[in-house]
């Protein structure tokens, strides 16, 4: 099932399409800014980059506002080659983030 069909099905039923794909080093400001929303904590948008570009990652967008992710660093751990980064689904405030609401 392609993208658009899953979210023709979603706004057929009512429910509002979430668009799922791989994240891009172009996403890492929004990332950020996801980020200093849900957490409060600061979030260095060019380090969210460059693990964009060297490890596997996945975005989640409504009406193409990013309410979710998972990105790895390329950061080496004892035991494994990867750590999750950060994993965040901001779906309960979408459409709030970055407005005055």
């Amino acid at each position: 099932m392609s993208d658009e069909t899953r979210q023709t099905a979603a706004a057929e039923t009512g429910r509002t399409p979430i668009l799922v794909r791989r994240g891009e080093p172009a996403d890492a400001p929004a990332i950020a800014k996801l980020i200093v929303w849900e957490n409060s904590r600061p979030a260095d948008a060019a380090a969210i980059e460059r693990y964009l570009m060297s490890a596997p990652s996945v975005i989640a967008l409504v009406d193409g506002e990013l309410v979710g992710m998972i990105y790895l660093s390329g950061e080496p751990l004892p035991v494994t080659p990867v750590r999750g980064e950060d994993l965040l689904s901001g779906i309960a405030n979408a459409g709030s983030v970055g407005t005055s609401e």
